[in-house]
């Protein structure tokens, strides 16, 4: 898949339509998108209904009009950790000593400051274990107190599922999205593994209430907004990912080429809820299993432009 372009326009979700293209936050492998092939003609999108027009915002679209579609995930990659000498620096700021959990071998976590003369302050992650060191990927911004290591099932799924790995980073109690890398052992390869989620500040939620969260990327700040969803295939032993967005171009008979799509999160009444269309038009959707379900709320005004007229205030 495609890139997903930059686009300097001001965060008003009307001009969406000067970026290009539509595609991924980050390069996902050979995602194949449901839209792809499915027609995507003019005539074949849903009628908007409501008062909302071209000059105050996006046109509601009622669920009948929308068609639920599949969630296509591709395969991401999670590099091996690469054997190193041991820190230079005798004393680490803080260390985790990790006793044997389902899935990993015992090890410890080592993290050391570093403080520059410009007064950035980071950590170096190293993973000990009794065959030498490991680099655990660039510095973290920030410094060790504040940096977050916990156990957590393998994908943030139920540990009864399968193995478990080290989150480091985050919110600990996954109530903002930030930047996370998790550490988890390669029974089958022999290998230490590390997934930093394509840079992507990311939280754990479930999204579909079925009991398992995933690692997901609320990206309400891009322009256009995105989420994407990264979950573990236990039969594969690999992380995957979606871009919500992305499946969502044919819920509006669109192909993903035609126009570029935004995608909006948020919570109510205790559901996550998904607000995503192009930039004249929006639905609400809900994941159920692994599908992208439209939805019918009892108040039918886009959420998003309620973010962005909140921005605009603050600027």
């Amino acid at each position: 898949m495609k890139k997903k372009p930059s686009c300097a326009a001001p965060l008003l979700l009307l001009l969406l339509a000067a970026c290009s293209s539509i595609s991924t936050p980050a390069d996902v492998g050979n995602i194949e998108s449901p839209a792809n092939g499915a027609g995507g003609s003019t005539a074949s999108v849903p009628t908007a209904v409501g008062t909302e027009t071209a000059a105050s915002g996006p046109a509601y679209v009622k669920p009948e009009d929308l068609k639920a579609v599949p969630l296509v995930f591709g395969r991401i990659e999670s590099p091996a950790l690469e054997k190193t000498a041991a820190p230079e620096t005798a004393s680490p700021a803080k260390v985790y000593e990790c006793s044997a959990a389902p899935g990993l071998p015992s090890c410890s976590v080592h993290l050391y400051e570093e403080r520059a003369d410009n007064g950035y302050i980071g950590v170096r992650v190293f993973l000990r274990v009794p065959d030498g060191w490991y680099a655990a990927g660039g510095s973290i911004a920030g410094d060790a107190d504040s940096l977050a290591v916990r156990f957590l099932p393998q994908g943030s799924g139920p540990a009864e599922d399968g193995p478990m790995e080290l989150a480091i980073g985050g919110a600990p109690d996954d109530s903002y999205a930030g930047p996370v890398r998790t550490l988890f052992y390669d029974a089958e390869k022999r290998v230490w593994r590390m997934q930093d989620f394509q840079g992507h500040d990311v939280q754990r939620l479930d999204l579909n209430q079925d009991g398992q969260a995933e690692w997901v990327s609320p990206s309400a700040g891009s322009v256009p907004p995105s989420v994407g969803i990264y979950r573990w295939n236990s039969s594969a032993r690999a992380y995957e990912y979606t871009v919500v967005e992305n499946v969502a171009a044919a819920a509006f008979g669109l192909a993903l080429e035609q126009v570029p799509l935004h995608a909006y999160l948020f919570k109510e009444s205790g559901e996550w809820i998904i607000e995503t269309g192009p930039s004249d038009r929006y639905g609400f959707f809900r994941q159920e299993g692994d599908q992208l379900a439209p939805a019918r709320l009892t108040d039918e005004h886009s959420r998003l432009m309620d973010l962005r007229r909140t921005q605009d205030h603050r600027h």
